[in-house]
């Protein structure tokens, strides 16, 4: 399995009020497919949502529902990039119409 072991400067647009203010951070990246195997051997954690951005990549939300924790990483598929992460989760509106996934 292969270890994350670039890092990228991303650049991340936040709304503060009617202001936008430019932030960079650092974020881990690696192989999409060694990233994904990390995250199911060592966190638990799979796979459950999964949306594509207006730059082509797709952000995918992980979590392990036992422990609760979780990681948000965007990829253009060949390489994933983790740009959150955290132990808790709560839902803020229930989902009236069922999804379904491939």
């Amino acid at each position: 399995m292969k270890k994350f072991i670039m890092l990228l400067l991303m650049v991340v647009s936040t709304s503060i009020s009617a202001e936008s203010i430019t932030l960079q951070k650092l974020v881990t990246c690696g192989d999409f497919n060694g990233s994904t195997e990390f995250l199911k051997s060592k966190y638990g954690e799979v796979p459950i949502w999964k949306g594509k951005t207006s730059m082509d990549t797709e952000v995918i939300f992980y979590l392990n529902p036992q422990t609760t924790s979780w990681t948000l990483i965007e990829t253009n598929g060949n390489l994933a990039c983790s740009i959150a992460v955290g132990e808790t989760v709560e839902a803020l509106n229930k989902i009236k119409h069922t999804l379904t996934f491939e």
